[in-house]
């Protein structure tokens, strides 16, 4: 850090005087005013004594009163010298102290030394502003420590005073919570976050305050500032690391059937195959029809269902090798064109949108964006059969909000009949869907730091899923 400037003002010099002339109180007037009286009753006596001895020597009138005047002259002027150096000192003492206790702690005393009252005073004075000076240092550097940890941080802080009032936020706060700093010193209960402060410690957060989607946690723990008792409130959003581990269990377990099934699965498709073959032909005089007609059904129902169950768990192993982000900078819009330009059984249209570059890996995202637009034609389709109507075009668009790329895809389909198993892994309402679509961009979006969300349309009429990521 770069040395702070220090001026420096002499112990015998004329005082500053810090912010205000009137740094000498009332004491300290009639100090000097004390000194004043002291010195002159001190002269008095003098004159009053050197006229007597004039008087006695035989002196006549005019020479004792021209001696008496020349000595009254010389003792002002060493009188109010010897108040100069006395009164001085400490006039430029307490200017220090008065710009010490301003907290500008840039001043010094210069002519102090060792050896006498006022130099070690000063000295000691020096020192203590040198002190008080590094110490503010010190704390100014934490607080912009503090303050940058604070700023940087992803995770929502808050802290409130002892009755509730908002007294600091950090900007994921604020982003969060679409708070801002105008909400400082507004109450928890005005700021609808009054469950930040009802909630106990380590609590998993069973409805999140306005603004936030998943799963939350929320840490407290109390600080006093300025004698007033705190609550720093940290909000922590576990739903992405609960998936993550969600999403490992499945693979684990997957893992594990899937190497039991498919040492099943082979011999058993073999063997249907084998006998199905060594079956009599139709033509064989000595077959029996109807038999035989049975048993090639019912090994084709085995053969069948066991490359069924393959190909299942080969979907989900392909959820589960989803390789590392190749990210790239891409122009969103033309990103836009090229994955709706595909056949998605649909028209889709892309609302007229600032075109934006963001840094994504265009391999995963388009394929993320390929599963939902098939989801919003197939949900658009279902609706348009059902009212024996034309299908609507799906509608794309983006945005920006804040540091965040917004893509958001509607469809005038049935809607969203399960939200909470939307992205549990094999659940599908599809007769031929595996119910890894969803969950595999699910997986795209959160490895590029971002969320999914699917929720229906106000108007009651299809979806709209929103995904976020980082511009």
């Amino acid at each position: 850090m770069k040395e702070e400037e220090r001026s420096e003002v002499f112990l015998d010099s004329a005082p500053w005087k810090p912010g205000q002339n009137g740094a000498a109180s009332s004491r300290s007037v009639s100090y000097e005013l004390r000194m004043r009286l002291w010195l002159a009753a001190i002269g008095t006596l003098l004159l009053v004594l050197c006229g007597t001895l004039l008087h006695t020597w035989g002196v006549d009138s005019f020479t004792i009163f021209i001696c008496l005047l020349t000595l009254a002259i010389l003792w002002l002027f060493l009188a109010e010298r010897a108040l100069h150096r006395i009164v001085t000192p400490l006039q430029t003492l307490t200017n220090v102290i008065a710009a010490i206790r301003s907290e500008d702690f840039s001043f010094r005393v210069r002519g102090a030394r060792r050896g006498d009252a006022a130099g070690d005073l000063a000295m000691e004075i020096n020192r203590l502003s040198e002190s008080l000076q590094a110490q503010k240092r010190d704390a100014t550097e934490a607080r912009a420590l503090v303050d940058r940890v604070l700023s940087t941080m992803d995770a929502p802080v808050l802290a409130f005073a002892e009755d509730g009032a908002l007294a600091m936020v950090n900007r994921a706060a604020r982003t969060a919570l679409g708070l801002q700093l105008t909400d400082m010193g507004c109450s928890a209960e005005e700021l609808q976050v009054e469950s930040l402060l009802e909630l106990e410690d380590s609590t998993l957060m069973p409805q999140p305050p306005r603004g936030l989607a998943g799963r939350w946690m929320l840490r407290r723990s109390a600080f006093r500032l300025q004698g007033r008792r705190h609550w720093l409130v940290m909000l922590t959003e576990i739903g992405s690391a609960l998936r993550e581990e969600e999403r490992q269990a499945w693979q684990r377990l997957i893992r594990v059937l899937g190497h039991e099934i498919n040492n099943s699965l082979a011999p058993i498709k073999s063997i249907a195959g084998t006998l199905q073959l060594r079956l009599a032909p139709e033509t064989d005089a000595e077959s029996n029809p109807s038999r035989d007609a049975q048993l090639r059904k019912g090994l084709g129902i085995i053969e069948s269902r066991a490359d069924s169950l393959n190909r299942f768990l080969q979907g989900y192993r392909k959820l589960s090798a989803l390789p590392a982000l190749q990210r790239q900078p891409v122009a969103v819009l033309a990103f836009m064109q090229q994955v709706t330009a595909l056949d998605h059984g649909v028209p889709v249209t892309i609302t007229e949108s600032e075109d934006r570059v963001a840094l994504i890996d265009p391999v995963l995202m388009e394929q993320a964006m390929i599963n939902l637009l098939k989801n919003a034609a197939e949900a658009t389709l279902e609706r348009s059969a059902q009212e024996g109507s034309a299908a609507r075009p799906i509608e794309v668009m983006w945005r920006v909000a804040g540091d965040d790329l917004v893509i958001e895809i509607r469809d005038y389909g049935l809607g969203v009949l399960n939200e909470s198993n939307l992205f549990v892994p094999f659940y599908t309402t599809k007769p031929e869907g595996s119910g890894i679509g969803l969950l595999l961009t699910q997986h795209v979006v959160e490895a590029h730091s971002g969320t999914v969300q699917l929720a229906n349309h106000p108007s009651g009429q299809g979806c709209v899923v929103s995904i976020t990521i980082p511009a």
